[in-house]
Order: C-alpha cells, then structure tokens, then sequence
C-alpha cells in the first residue's frame, strides 16, 4: 500500500514550542534555539482597510513564508514525523516513507492495523506540530490483487474515521452543550455518521461487518473512538450543571438561582417544576448524575451537611442513621472535636455503623 500525504498548515501551523523543542532534541545549543526564537517570533502583521493598513498584531505560530530560513525550518521539523514512523517501524509498523518538503509518500502492508496506527502516529505529530493532513490531496494506492471489500475499507480507516469524528461529531456540539437533545435527535446524528463511514447509499439494505458499538469505542478497548451523540450531549450539560456548582458569581448562576431555587442549594433540588424550560431541565437532571458520581473534600466541616451531602469515600449517596438524635446535628464540623481538630469518635460510633466510621476517619 502506498499512501501520499498532503499537509493542509505548513508554514502558517507550526507551532513555536514544537520548533525549539525539535531543535533542541537534535543537540543545538541554547543561545542557538534562542536565535532561532527571536528570528520566528518577532515578526508582526498588519491587514489593508481600503487601501489602508489597520492596527498591528502578533501572531502566536506559525514561520514567515518567503523567508530563506523558513523552508530549512520546516524541513528540520519533519524530521520528527521521520522519527516517529522510523519508532513506529521498530515498534509494530513496517513503514517506509519518502519527503519532499510539505508532500510525503510512505508505503507500508495493506492491512487494517497498520492504517490505524499510521492514523495514530499522523495524529500525535499533528497535535504536536499544529499540522494538518489535507485528505482532499491525499490518496493511496494498493496491488490490483488486493481484495476489493478490503480496498474499500482502507480508505474508511484513513479518511473517513477522521472526518467522522472531528467534523460530524462537532457539528452539534454548541447546541447539545446547552440544550438536552431527545434520544430520536441524537440517534438520527448517529446514523448519519454511520451511513457517511459506513459509505452506505441505502443503509437500510446494507450489510455491516461490525456493530457500531465496537467501533465506538475507546481506542484503547480496539475501537476507533467515534463519540455516542447521546453520551456526548449528556456529558456536555453535566459540564454545565458543574460550572453553576463551582461559580456561584457568574451571572447566569445567579440569574438561574433566582428564578429556580432561590432559597435552595443546588444540590437540594428535589424535582424540577414542569413549567421550568428546558434547558434547566436537562441542568437539573445532570446535576443529578453529579451528586451520584462525586463526593465532598472535607476542609473544616463546617459548611457541608451530614445529612444532605454525599462526603463517605466509597458512597454513592448521604448517609442514613438510626440514631434519634441525628437531627440535632446539621454539619460534618459539628462531628469534629474542636480541641485537637479531630473526629469525635464517640460520635461517629453512635451515628455510624462500624465500617463507615473506619471510612470516616480516613478522610
């Protein structure tokens, strides 16, 4: 298989950090990494407003197209895509590659394995560098005796897994970030990005060799890492019930607070009215998966509630007692002996069963 390569960012991409730690790795000396730092960052832009140029402004990346040192730049920069498909070689690839400044041509077995790990190794050195693969100019090429079902499922693993999760997967994200989508909504987006790298002109026809369950997940559990829109959407609106718990001074936290819970916390909500909007809805129903999967860090005691707060390591809940008497106790501080700022252990043996005192007195 041989795979021509388009990088889409070559002198406007490079990342600064990247260019000196690349000349550094390969032994230049301080003073000369300085040089070259000095040479990339202190140059300056300007745009014409009819005719006219406007306020000045420094970039942040990038090298001087034009310049006669930029060229020997980037060319020294990929020396580091070198490296890594020459470690990848030695590791579990068998890679060979040619350059020709921001082109590359690398040939390698047809197989599926080695697609997605080339794939990974693309990505690392684009993170890294601020490149970018031009899959429009990119192309690959295999033997006529390769199989045809296996020649249509290479360019999935080298164009299309991209594509799918960095641009169908990101569509939606601004909405689904503030409004909880219905599962019917979020199903529909999963079976567009199915149909779009499945490459299915009738999916309902279609045969599938793997359930999209597999291939959704993790790479590091043997999927390619294509997001559930649902999860996705979920997980985005448990971000924003979080921001409302960790900033009390935003503005929209305090606009939330008066309408929906002014003289509530948080995380004492109960339900959320049926006239309440929808956004505030899905807010609460996420704040709802927090108090299942998180637990306090207990400083003084003395604004976290016994009753009302999950703060036990190990519990998914607040905590219950069959003592009477638990009522006259409102916060966790008033279980710590103030003398030598540690737990009053007879307290806690007579709110607490055995086990969940061991787990007390670990905190």
């Amino acid at each position: 298989m041989a795979i021509k390569l388009d990088l889409s960012k070559d002198f406007n991409g490079q990342e600064w950090p990247f260019i000196l730690a690349v000349f550094n790795k390969l032994g230049f000396s301080d003073d000369w990494c300085q040089m070259i730092s000095q040479c990339i960052s202190t140059l300056s832009y300007s745009i014409l407003v009819n005719g006219s140029p406007g306020e000045v402004f420094f970039p942040s990346r990038g090298i001087r197209q034009g310049d006669c040192l930029s060229p020997y730049i980037f060319i020294i920069c990929m020396e580091a895509l070198s490296q890594l498909l020459l470690k990848g070689e030695k590791d579990i690839l068998v890679i060979s590659h040619l350059f020709f400044a921001d082109d590359c041509m690398l040939l390698s077995k047809a197989s599926l394995i080695y697609a997605r790990n080339f794939m990974s190794i693309i990505n690392n050195f684009a993170r890294a560098s601020g490149q970018a693969i031009n899959f429009d100019k990119s192309g690959f090429f295999t033997s006529s005796k390769l199989h045809h079902k296996h020649i249509k499922l290479l360019p999935k693993t080298l164009g299309r897994t991209v594509v799918t999760t960095h641009v169908l997967s990101s569509l939606a994200v601004y909405h689904m970030s503030c409004f909880p989508f219905p599962k019917k909504i979020t199903a529909k987006i999963d079976a567009i990005q199915r149909a779009f790298w499945w490459s299915k002109k009738n999916p309902r026809r279609a045969v599938y060799f793997r359930s999209w369950g597999d291939i959704g997940k993790s790479k590091m559990n043997g999927g390619l890492g294509i997001r559930n829109s649902f999860a996705t959407n979920r997980v985005l609106i448990a971000k924003l019930g979080w921001r409302l718990l960790k900033n009390n001074d935003q503005l929209v936290t305090v606009f939330l607070k008066d309408k929906y819970y002014p003289k509530q916390n948080l995380l004492e909500i109960d339900k959320a009215a049926d006239s309440s909007s929808w956004i505030w809805k899905g807010i609460f129903n996420s704040i709802t998966f927090l108090k299942e999967n998180f637990i306090y860090k207990i400083n003084n005691g003395k604004s976290t509630k016994i009753w009302s707060s999950n703060w036990i390591p190990g519990s998914s809940s607040a905590p219950i007692s069959d003592n009477s008497s638990f009522g006259n106790y409102n916060f966790i501080g008033e279980l710590i002996d103030s003398h030598d700022n540690s737990w009053n252990t007879a307290l806690l043996s007579s709110f607490f069963s055995p086990d969940e005192v061991i787990r007390n007195r670990s905190i």
